[in-house]
């Protein structure tokens, strides 16, 4: 799948990337980013197909419904990071608070922040990308308390 630019092309970038290419360089041009050129369609059959799934299942078949150029052995190591959370068997934890109404708890993770869900296993995955083209990248992030 294609990720296209989300403020048009200034003509020294892609106006269109494949997921690698965007997790690489993310700013596209005019300060925009890339996103899908689609999204999939994720039916009545695959919600169902997952009700029971565990978060890993399910992450890991919507990324393949994506189409992205990211090995599904790759994938799956990445997603394996969740098993760090608190509870590997449920890393993303529903609370009830009323008959209809839930929390997604998100703190759960190694550092205890929500961006946990998504950054353990993007790091993994840029990790391995870079490593494939012989590349090195320095990541840098902050945490304000």
């Amino acid at each position: 799948m294609q990720f296209t630019e989300t403020r048009g092309n200034d003509g020294t970038k892609p106006s269109s990337v494949l997921f690698s290419e965007a997790i690489l360089s993310p700013s596209a041009s005019f300060g925009g980013l890339y996103v899908p050129e689609k999204l999939p369609t994720l039916d009545i059959d695959f919600l169902e197909g997952h009700l029971s799934s565990h978060y890993k299942t399910l992450a890991l078949d919507f990324l393949e419904n994506f189409g992205i150029d990211i090995e599904s052995e790759v994938l799956k190591n990445a997603l394996d990071r969740y098993d760090t959370f608190d509870d590997p068997s449920n890393p993303v934890p529903l609370s009830k608070i009323t008959e209809d109404c839930f929390i997604c708890e998100l703190y759960h993770g190694p550092t205890r922040a929500f961006k946990d869900m998504a950054l353990q296993p993007f790091g993994y995955v840029l990790s391995k990308v870079a490593q494939q083209r012989g590349e090195q990248y320095l990541i840098m992030a902050a945490d304000f308390w």
